[in-house]
């Protein structure tokens, strides 16, 4: 459930999508799309995240330094939003691009440095005009994780991780991210 300031935001990037799309089409520039990501980014991070309750191995301990990842990788799932705008069109397009907002402020609990690691998967550079993704939202976890603790329940197997976090958000985001791959 969205609190009031998550839901200017999503409602306030919808719009902004939307305009963009009816003016421009596909004809965006590389750089509008990368000022489009970026809003899209800025707004997941300004708002409350969501615990997924999941945590790293390493950041179950104490005297480590934590932080939370966004699950997604918020401006790629920005990117691929707008991209994909005909699947965000009407008032089912308009509830399902909330929905995608939403399950971009899922966090997991890691460690500074895994942090950073994660972070490199996405690849986003302006002045070189390269925009891809090197893993998928789950392979990065995969490739950096073995398992994942979740509070209440115990370790989960990453391989496992979809289950964990199983929503139609998800289905789209792994379908769409083929196309992101270098």
């Amino acid at each position: 459930m969205l609190n009031e300031k998550a839901e200017e935001s999503q409602n306030y990037l919808y719009e902004t999508f939307n305009y963009q799309y009816e003016r421009h089409g596909n004809n965006v520039n590389q750089y509008r799309k990368w000022v489009l990501s970026r809003n899209f980014y800025d707004m997941v991070f300004s708002n409350k995240t969501v615990d997924t309750k999941l945590t790293s191995m390493s950041a179950t301990k104490d005297d480590v330094k934590k932080c939370k990842d966004h699950f997604t990788t918020p401006q790629w799932v920005g990117r691929a939003v707008f991209d994909n705008w005909q699947d965000f069109v009407g008032q089912a397009g308009r509830q399902f691009f909330r929905e995608v907002f939403e399950f971009c402020l899922n966090v997991v609990t890691v460690t500074k440095q895994e942090n950073t690691t994660l972070s490199k998967y996405t690849v986003n550079n302006l002045k070189r005009n390269e925009f891809y993704l090197k893993k998928g939202i789950l392979e990065r976890y995969e490739e950096e994780f073995d398992k994942l603790y979740l509070e209440g329940f115990g370790y989960v197997p990453v391989s496992k991780l979809r289950q964990v976090l199983d929503s139609r958000v998800l289905d789209w985001m792994l379908e769409k991210e083929k196309d992101y791959f270098q």
